[in-house]
């Protein structure tokens, strides 16, 4: 599947997380990217341990993930 990846600093920016949910899901679906799941966090990108992210590495790692796609690399 392809993994979206979405993420905010904080629990008040869920607006810009929406946002970015938005518009990488209508990304996928415009270019026909299916089946996708979407992982996402909001978290600190300077915390050690973000629960989206370590998801999506651990279906990277097992093979499952056949793209990742985020908002933009900062979010990553």
């Amino acid at each position: 599947f392809v993994a979206l990846y979405a993420r905010t600093s904080t629990l008040s920016q869920t607006t810009g997380l929406e946002a970015q949910v938005r518009a990488l899901e209508a990304y996928a679906t415009s270019n026909d990217l299916k089946p996708y799941r979407l992982f996402r966090d909001e978290v600190s990108g300077r915390r050690e341990s973000r629960p989206g992210l370590d998801q999506l590495m651990l279906s990277v790692r097992s093979g499952e993930v056949a793209q990742v796609l985020v908002y933009s690399l900062s979010r990553f």
